[in-house]
C-alpha cells in the first residue's frame, strides 16, 4: 500500500534552522511518526525519526506503547527502541489534589 493513502503529513512550525515534520493515520488519526531536521551549519546537521505504534489505552488517553528513535549527525548515527509494558497514569494521586 502506497503510504500516500495511509498517512498525511503536517509541517509544524520551529525555529529557522529546524523543520518538523509529523505523520499522522489516516484510519485512526494517530501520530505515527515525527522528523526532526536541523541544518545547522554548511558543515553540520542533525536528523531525529521518532516512530510511535501500539498505542495502548490508559484511562481516557491512547499513549504508544512502542516508541523507535533515530538519530543522525555529521559523522554519527544512533539508534534505539523503548517498549512500555505498562502505563499509569495519576495513580496515587487523589482527584482533590487536582483541585
Amino acid at each position: 500500500m502506497d503510504k500516500q493513502n495511509y498517512e498525511k503529513r503536517h509541517r509544524i512550525t520551529g525555529p529557522r534552522s529546524m523543520r518538523v515534520l509529523e505523520y499522522y493515520s489516516l484510519l485512526s488519526g494517530l501520530l505515527i511518526r515525527r522528523d526532526r531536521v536541523a541544518i545547522l551549519s554548511s558543515t553540520y546537521f542533525f536528523i531525529n525519526t521518532e516512530s510511535y505504534s501500539n498505542y495502548m489505552k490508559c484511562k481516557r488517553v491512547l499513549i504508544p506503547s512502542t516508541i523507535k528513535t533515530k538519530n543522525y549527525r555529521t559523522g554519527s548515527s544512533s539508534e534505539f527502541e523503548v517498549e512500555f509494558k505498562e502505563i499509569k497514569i495519576n495513580k496515587d494521586v487523589d482527584k482533590s489534589d487536582l483541585q
